[in-house]
């Protein structure tokens, strides 16, 4: 399309701009873009993942009589997310008088940005205690702080007895924008 334009003797004919080539991203742009992103996802991962996925251990203590400590074993679990689930794994929480401290991993597909380890805290008083032996339900409260940026959110544990060791466990860890919630089993023990 030409356009045309008459200012007295002088005539003007241009080539519009609309003949401006677009330009189509070749097959090779497209694969150093691809290549690009697969290296800043594979960044990305690792820094979130450079803990491994085993949590570290924590030292055992003995209690207050020196006998040793005593344990909760949690197994793993998942809960539903928006588009995804949400996978805990909690290593045993090793206790000493009323304290139970272990760590903690969180997996969470696809969104592996938002993975997680740290150190989990849980606070059971002895009148607590005492209830569970005695096969009734009772909650702990205590805290998750992520290894990564020192973050913490509180987290609810709810416990109910099936055995004098075994039973189920809710786990609710809540945030600034993060409410998740875990149904587990627990086994106590010494070892």
């Amino acid at each position: 399309m030409n356009a045309t334009l008459s200012l007295g003797v002088t005539k003007i004919t241009c080539e519009p701009l609309l003949r401006e080539r677009r330009k189509v991203p070749t097959k090779r742009v497209i694969f150093i873009t691809a290549v690009v992103l697969m290296l800043a996802a594979g960044v990305v991962w690792f820094q979130f993942n450079s803990a491994g996925t085993s949590p570290a251990p924590v030292s055992d203590f003995a209690n207050v009589a020196g006998a040793p400590a005593a344990r909760f074993f949690v197994a793993p679990c998942s809960t539903p997310v928006t588009g995804g689930k949400a996978s805990l794994v909690i290593g045993s929480l090793q206790g000493n008088a009323e304290t139970y401290v272990g760590n903690y991993e969180l997996k969470v597909t696809p969104y592996f940005f938002m993975n997680e380890t740290g150190s989990l805290s849980m606070t059971l008083p002895m009148e607590s205690a005492r209830k569970l032996d005695q096969g009734i339900a009772v909650a702990a409260t205590g805290r998750a702080v992520t290894k990564k940026n020192g973050k913490s959110r509180n987290v609810i544990a709810t416990l109910t007895p099936t055995t004098k060791d075994t039973g189920s466990v809710t786990f609710a860890f809540t945030g600034e924008s993060t409410n998740l919630t875990f149904k587990s089993t627990y086994t106590r023990g010494s070892k």
